[in-house]
């Protein structure tokens, strides 16, 4: 079995390969925006991405997001994107509306319909960003590249990485849930705290002091708003940190009866909705409650009509990353970008 120790050092001599240029990577015509973390799954990347998206198109720039779509069930080139793009050679185009989550993945169908832009689902991201620049030009473009911190096949101009507290004392896989150790933060260009506000700057800065010179930023994650039915719902997910989502619920002022929790990216079937229907009756809940995410995969296993008879009232909550100082990350992203030629 792969000892942390192993995996420490197979990361290492992958860095320095990179580093020392032995192991190639790719550059595209338009630039690159990585959001990522050093552990595995739950640090808020898919709001982060969305939170940026929204607002680089404010100020201008045609976005796409380049994503693996962690999960899927096909491993085809899938591009999820409304209105006019061409005809696609080598890759299956959908719509935000009629993506099947088997083929896309569920993050990355979350983030089209939330920001409307293309994004572009394969394991290859360099093949991607090609794909995506053949299919809509370079002209202002701007590629937002998903969970990218480790995928440094393709070169970056800017990278943003997202650190949970518990991450500066975690242990590396498979033990753990680093990716890579706290050291990795120097290649960051700026560190996204994820905190409960503005107040922990200060604590933020001086824990990171000695990993890396990036500005550091606040963020926290908040619920975005939604129809409130129940009093006492029975909460469910399918998230790598499902305590996030409790803590989430708690902050609005909502106790659920239960909290049920899956594996992430739990894929629901009637079997799933019958088990919470008596869960809700044997908790005394008179609701449920979930997250976008779960509701995505909800509605790709068994349809939004059929889950909504099963779960009827059911509430899903959206989930979106607030970033103090946002104002002053997209000036600094915005130089970095400026200092790359156009293509």
């Amino acid at each position: 079995m792969l000892s942390d120790a192993i995996f420490g050092a197979l990361v290492t001599a992958r860095n320095l390969g990179y580093r020392r240029g032995w192991l190639p990577s790719y550059e595209l015509e338009s630039p690159v925006i990585s959001v990522g973390n050093i552990a595995v799954g739950g640090s808020g990347k898919t709001p982060t991405v969305i939170a940026l998206g929204q607002a680089l198109s404010r100020l201008g720039w045609r976005c796409d997001v380049l994503t693996r779509g962690y999960r899927r069930k096909s491993r085809q080139m899938a591009v999820i994107a409304d209105g006019h793009v061409p005809e696609l050679s080598g890759g299956k185009r959908f719509s935000a509306a009629d993506a099947a989550v088997s083929a896309t993945g569920d993050e990355p169908l979350l983030i089209a319909r939330a920001l409307a832009c293309p994004v572009l689902v394969n394991a290859d991201r360099v093949r991607a960003g090609e794909f995506a620049e053949r299919l809509l030009g370079t002209d202002r473009r701007v590629h937002l590249l998903d969970d990218g911190f480790q995928h440094r096949r393709l070169r970056r101009q800017f990278d943003l990485v997202l650190v949970d507290p518990s991450d500066l004392n975690g242990s590396l896989l498979p033990r753990g849930r680093l990716r890579e150790r706290p050291a990795a933060l120097d290649r960051a260009h700026a560190v996204l705290w994820l905190g409960s506000g503005s107040g922990e700057l200060a604590a933020a800065r001086a824990a990171l002091a000695s990993l890396s010179g990036a500005p550091v930023f606040v963020a926290h994650k908040e619920p975005g708003t939604w129809a409130r039915v129940a009093r006492r719902p029975l909460a469910f997910c399918g998230l790598a940190r499902p305590q996030s989502f409790l803590d989430t619920l708690r902050e609005c002022g909502v106790e659920p009866a239960e909290l049920v929790a899956w594996r992430d990216h739990k894929a629901y079937g009637a079997r799933e909705l019958q088990f919470l229907q008596k869960r809700a009756k044997h908790s005394g809940a008179d609701g449920w409650i979930t997250t976008e995410k779960d509701w995505v995969n909800i509605a790709g296993g068994v349809g939004e009509q059929r889950a909504r008879e099963m779960l009827p009232g059911i509430e899903v909550v959206p989930i979106r990353m607030a970033i103090a100082g946002e104002a002053e990350l997209l000036d600094l992203i915005a130089k970095q970008l400026e200092r790359r030629p156009s293509p």
